[in-house]
């Protein structure tokens, strides 16, 4: 941000995990012992767990200044408290460009803010995590006026202008046109 010279003013940081519903859960930061790609180089913790936050036992271990929690089936992470994508939007105007890589969570968090977003947001650019995923938000955001741009399915080899590029998260890019310019 800094090297595009965007003022402190103009950024605002979150130290949350966004989803449907205000609460608490597990931000995973750790796979199962002997995983394949268990690295900082190959998986950054980018997913929020699936099993219920409340099943995680506290350890002895931390991780960057929060108590790690072991999960099951191997899994580590941190309690994170997560908020509301339309409660973070209400703290501001126009908005030019969301970029949402929220692991499955696309679909349900949109559905939360779609009002505000439609309201506010003239861009959204969205990393996909499932073929599911890429349809349903074909549906919901093209129900409310949304116009995609560009829709990259994720898990499969995709030709963009950029030639033939293999996509593990999908990717779609939308425009608000009641708020794009002309």
């Amino acid at each position: 941000m800094a090297f595009n010279g965007l003022p402190d003013v103009d950024i605002s940081f979150f130290e949350v995990a966004v989803g449907a519903e205000a609460g608490e859960t597990v931000f995973l930061v750790e796979m199962p012992a002997g995983s394949e790609g268990n690295s900082p180089r190959e998986w950054y913790g980018q997913a929020v767990a699936w099993d219920d936050p409340a099943s995680g036992a506290a350890t002895a271990r931390r991780y960057l200044g929060h108590e790690l929690v072991a999960m099951p089936g191997g899994w580590h992470g941190v309690r994170v408290q997560v908020a509301q994508l339309s409660r973070m939007l209400a703290q501001f105007g126009r908005i030019d460009l969301v970029d949402f890589d929220i692991q499955g969570a696309e679909v349900e968090v949109i559905r939360e803010a779609l009002v505000p977003l439609s309201a506010q947001v003239r861009r959204l650019h969205i990393g996909t995590h499932s073929r599911d995923i890429d349809a349903q938000l074909q549906v919901l955001l093209g129900g409310a006026g949304w116009q995609c741009v560009r829709a990259w399915p994720c898990l499969r080899w995709n030709r963009t202008e950029f030639d033939w590029i293999r996509f593990n998260d999908g990717v779609q890019t939308w425009v608000n046109p009641a708020l794009a310019p002309a």
